[in-house]
């Protein structure tokens, strides 16, 4: 370190200005032998690739494959879990106050909580109908015959004209005098066939029956076992021929029928006209109909049918109706707009209410002020509360962190089993690549979790 230093540039120069020995003796033996008459070049010299081992190719190629296999095996696997959150139903009622827009005008200027507008509505229904005849007028032929009374007490049996014979079908027969079978013995009559069965349908063609027994209705059960009677030839000579005609059950059965109807319609008429008034706005504003008792009222239905109508030989008659009802309607989205602030307060704070049924809509009037046109209601509305599962909000971000923390590399059946069985799901679907895998992806980023509403 006390020597003199010596730059880099000053030891190049230097050793240009030397001769190496070693180097200019070698040149100078070229020289020679190259002057020399037994010079001989060196011949060229050539490259020689030697083939590698076989075994050893083959070795390098199968780590590689494996070592590939595994990189796909983890990097380039993945599923998606579908996951539908766990939904309720709920519902929520409040008490509302529906006050007449006019009657109690100086009441809805000072916005009462609520306290909404309600309107009259009057209609008048009419009705007409059809009503089918049921009384019949029998013209045809009856069947006539012979029976024999059958006699088994020790005493005379006296028998009056008229006397009706049964069988087992209902068919009546009647004897044409009075008649007294003797003791333990029996009576040859002649029968006539009425034009209306025990049931009161025509008899007519049917009262040709073949012999049969009968026995008496008029006689107790116990003495219809004591005198009976039957036909040994069959009965003849009856023909059918029945029209129908208009009777008084018929008048009253038609009015009765008239007035349900009125009744039943008159919820729809009430609901068409305010439907109408909806629609003369554009459906800009959307009306409903109060309905229950103390809303709608209904005065007494006239109901029109042509007095003289009895007996006539009709299959059916013509009868008209009409009645005038009352009602009120409201403002459906005013309702609405208050209920479901209601249900949103109802609703659990870590659930989103994700449907509110505005036709699950219920109202049930419990008190009625007819003098101040009041009407106060509970109306009930529901809806559907899920969990919120969505990946930007808190809840749902953990939940799925959580999902993928648990089943990373586990076998979809049990990854299914674990996830079902979280209480924010209700349902859940595995789609795995490749599709033969057994197993979702060991890596957690390689799962996607996708909410299925």
């Amino acid at each position: 370190r006390s020597e003199k230093k010596i730059s880099i540039s000053e030891i190049v120069s230097r050793s240009k200005k030397r001769k190496i020995p070693i180097l200019s003796d070698s040149f100078s033996l070229l020289r020679k032998k190259k002057d020399s008459p037994n010079f001989e070049p060196p011949k060229e010299t050539k490259m020689i690739l030697v083939s590698p081992n076989r075994k050893a190719l083959i070795t390098l190629v199968s780590l590689s494959l494996a070592l590939l296999l595994v990189i796909f095996y983890i990097a380039l696997p993945g599923a998606t879990v579908i996951i539908t959150p766990k939904s309720d139903a709920i519902e929520q009622s409040t008490n509302v106050i529906f006050a007449d827009s006019v009657a109690n005008k100086s009441m809805l200027d000072r916005q009462t909580p609520k306290v909404l507008a309600s309107y009259g509505l009057g209609i008048t229904i009419q009705k007409s109908i059809t009503h089918l005849s049921t009384g019949k007028i029998f013209q045809g032929q009856n069947a006539r015959g012979v029976a024999t009374l059958v006699n088994t007490r020790p005493t005379p049996w006296q028998l009056l004209i008229k006397t009706r014979l049964q069988n087992n079908d209902g068919l009546v027969f009647r004897i044409g005098k009075q008649v007294t079978v003797p003791a333990s013995g029996s009576l040859d009559v002649e029968v006539t066939a009425d034009e209306f069965d025990a049931f009161g349908q025509p008899i007519g063609t049917r009262g040709n029956i073949l012999p049969t027994r009968f026995f008496l209705p008029g006689l107790s059960p116990d003495n219809q076992k004591l005198l009976y009677a039957e036909s040994k030839a069959p009965m003849s000579g009856g023909q059918t021929l029945v029209k129908k005609q208009i009777s008084e059950d018929d008048i009253k059965a038609a009015t009765e029928r008239m007035k349900k109807e009125l009744q039943q319609a008159t919820n729809d008429e009430l609901q068409k006209a305010v439907d109408e008034k909806s629609v003369l706005l554009a459906q800009k504003t959307k009306f409903a109909l109060i309905k229950g008792k103390g809303a709608v009222k209904a005065e007494d239905p006239v109901i029109q049918v042509s007095s003289d109508l009895v007996g006539k030989p009709l299959d059916q008659f013509e009868v008209t109706g009409q009645m005038k009802v009352h009602g009120v309607y409201f403002n459906l989205d005013d309702l609405l707009e208050i209920l479901k602030a209601e249900l949103k307060t109802k609703k659990n704070p870590e659930k989103v209410l994700s449907t509110i049924d505005e036709k699950s809509i219920t109202y049930r009037i419990f008190e009625s002020d007819d003098a101040n046109k009041i009407l106060k209601v509970t109306a009930t509305l529901k809806g559907i509360e899920q969990y919120n599962l969505d990946s930007s909000k808190p809840v749902g971000e953990k939940l799925i962190q959580k999902i993928k923390d648990h089943v990373v590399g586990k076998r979809l059946a049990d990854a299914k089993d674990y996830i079902i069985n979280l209480p924010e799901v209700s349902q859940v679907e595995i789609e795995s690549w490749p599709v033969w895998a057994p197993t979702l992806p060991t890596l957690p980023d390689n799962i996607e979790v996708v909410l299925k509403q």
